[in-house]
C-alpha cells in the first residue's frame, strides 16, 4: 500500500529538507577534499549523462536516473561530519521520491533540471557555500512548486 500525497505533506517535507540539508552542505563545503570534490564532479557528469525521461516527447520515467540523481545528492553532503545528519537527509530523499516524480511529470521537458544540477555542482566545489545552499533550497523549492502547480490546474494531490 503506498501512502497518498498531501500538499501540507509536501510543504512540511520541502522545509525540512531544505532546514537539514543546508547544514549538511554547509558542513560539507567546509570540510571538503580533493576526493569528495571529484565524487561530486563524476555524480554530476553521470547523473547529466542519464536522461530523465525514456521518451523525448514525453515523461517516461527512466529507471535508472533516480539512483543517479540519488548518488550525486549524496555525494554532495558526503564529507559532513555528521552521519546522523547524514542518514537523516537519506530518509527525507527516501520521502520525496515519489513528489519528484509528479514534479517532473507536470514539468518535463521545459524545466532544466541539468543546469540546476550543474550550478549547484559548480558552487558547491568552488566553495562557494552560500551561493551552494541556495542553489540547493532553490532546486527543491521548484519540484515542490510544480507538484503546487498540479493541485492548482485542477490535479489533486491529496
Amino acid at each position: 500500500m503506498v501512502a497518498k500525497v498531501s500538499a501540507a505533506e509536501l510543504a512540511e517535507l520541502t522545509n525540512t529538507r531544505c532546514w537539514v540539508e543546508a547544514i549538511a552542505l554547509r558542513e560539507a563545503i567546509g570540510h571538503r577534499s580533493q576526493a569528495w570534490e571529484e565524487a561530486v564532479v563524476l555524480g554530476f557528469h553521470r547523473l547529466a549523462r542519464t536522461p530523465r525521461s525514456l521518451d523525448s516527447d514525453c515523461f517516461l520515467e527512466n529507471p535508472d536516473w533516480e539512483p543517479a540523481h540519488r548518488r550525486f545528492h549524496a555525494a554532495l553532503i558526503a564529507t559532513c561530519p555528521s552521519r546522523y545528519l547524514i542518514d537523516f537527509c537519506r530518509h527525507l530523499s527516501d520521502h520525496a521520491v515519489r513528489y519528484r516524480r509528479l514534479a517532473m511529470s507536470a514539468a518535463y521537458p521545459r524545466r532544466d533540471i541539468t543546469g540546476e544540477h550543474r550550478d549547484l555542482m559548480e558552487a558547491a566545489i568552488d566553495g562557494r557555500t552560500d551561493d551552494a545552499v541556495a542553489a540547493l533550497v532553490q532546486h527543491y523549492r521548484l519540484t515542490a512548486s510544480f507538484v503546487q502547480a498540479r493541485e492548482t490546474n485542477g490535479e489533486t494531490v491529496k
